[in-house]
């Protein structure tokens, strides 16, 4: 191998060390503020618009007689925000309690699609107490 073959290869491997180099520190820290401001819009967006609405929905709910309750998430570090209105339904007229299926409609932030609606049904926490 020549010199001149040399001085080439080390040009070459200088300019791919140059490119493959990783990007400054400020450059990331602009995209990792940007999320979190996306997600931090997000959960007041949670917060200030879609709470009242559930809060309203318990009102109704438990004025009909049901067991309704909502569950904010938007405060929490590390995580994603959320909110979750979950309930269930109860009998009228039945003098001892019965199973019932509990219902969860939660509005979460994903990052990669925005504000998502989920919606569960389970088993009530509540069971029967059932002794012979």
């Amino acid at each position: 191998m020549t010199e001149e073959s040399r001085a080439k290869l080390r040009a070459l491997l200088a300019a791919f060390v140059q490119r493959e180099a990783p990007q400054p520190p400020a450059a990331s820290k602009v995209a990792l503020d940007a999320g979190e401001r996306r997600t931090q819009a997000s959960g007041d967006r949670l917060r200030e618009v879609v709470r009242p609405v559930l809060d309203a929905c318990v009102v109704e709910l438990r004025n009909a007689g049901h067991a309704a309750s909502v569950e904010d998430h938007t405060d929490g570090e590390g995580a994603y925000p959320s909110v979750a209105l979950s309930f269930t339904p109860q009998g009228r007229g039945d003098t001892r309690p019965r199973r019932a299926l509990a219902s969860v409609l939660a509005f979460r932030y994903d990052p990669r699609r925005g504000i998502v609606v989920h919606r569960d049904v389970r088993a009530a926490a509540v069971r029967e107490n059932r002794s012979r």
